[in-house]
């Protein structure tokens, strides 16, 4: 297996694993960002790099719980408004309402910032609440060329349906926003730290590297001592 020297600047290199595609080379370590052999990549500006980079840390870090908690706590202030079997009472059930579509009305313009930052464009999908999520979700996914993206977000889809209108009769389908939450954090997650490293180089190096790494430096230690000797 080849490997690039250390000290190789940040970007796309021939795959070390043989595969016939390109992977990116962070400074520090190999990533998990690929893309098949083909027309070269284009790589974007500084500020659009930068902008991309803040709206997927947005996402990430309020961007995700916010909408995925707002939608459990709307299902459920709305499965149990007053009037219904086992309501709460009317205060709590508007101090549910009101902090489910602040977290929800967050969550959204999180995600639609980052989804225009990613297409370029504006557009309905983008700004639509709940809906934006799950284009995100499948941007990322395609950018990543997963043949799976459109399948997983139709799951998707179909599990929040599912939990909106079965949540007042099991209560266990909570487990729904719970998982997606961390499908989409997952997700995000990966997107930025890969930007990041092609934008700054800055990520922790990994035990491939480190190996090669703790080889160079053993050997320039015995060199040292063998000339001081």
């Amino acid at each position: 297996m080849t490997s690039t020297a250390p000290g190789a600047p940040p970007g796309w290199y021939p795959d070390p694993d043989g595969e016939r595609q390109w992977r990116v080379w962070t400074g520090e370590r190999w990533s998990t960002l690929t893309r098949p052999y083909g027309p070269s990549v284009p790589i974007p500006s500084p500020v659009e790099a930068l902008t991309v980079l803040r709206a997927l840390h947005r996402v990430r870090r309020s961007g995700v719980a916010a909408t995925f908690a707002g939608l459990g706590l709307l299902v459920s202030s709305l499965a149990y408004w007053p009037g219904r079997a086992h309501a709460l009472g009317p205060r709590s059930a508007i101090i549910g309402l009101d902090v489910a579509l602040a977290l929800v009305t967050w969550g959204t313009a999180a995600n639609a910032v980052a989804l225009r930052a990613l297409r370029g464009r504006w557009g309905l999908v983008t700004v639509a609440p709940g809906l934006n999520a799950l284009a995100l979700r499948a941007t990322l996914a395609l950018e990543r060329d997963a043949p799976s993206a459109r399948p997983l977000v139709a799951i998707q889809a179909l599990a929040i349906a599912l939990f909106a209108a079965l949540a007042p009769r099991a209560p266990w389908l909570a487990i729904v926003p719970v998982a997606l939450a961390l499908d989409h954090q997952r997700a995000v997650a990966r997107a930025f730290e890969q930007r990041r490293a092609l934008t700054t180089g800055a990520r922790p190096a990994g035990p491939r590297i480190d190996r090669v790494e703790r080889g160079e430096e053993s050997w320039r230690t015995r060199s040292g001592a063998r000339s001081r000797a």
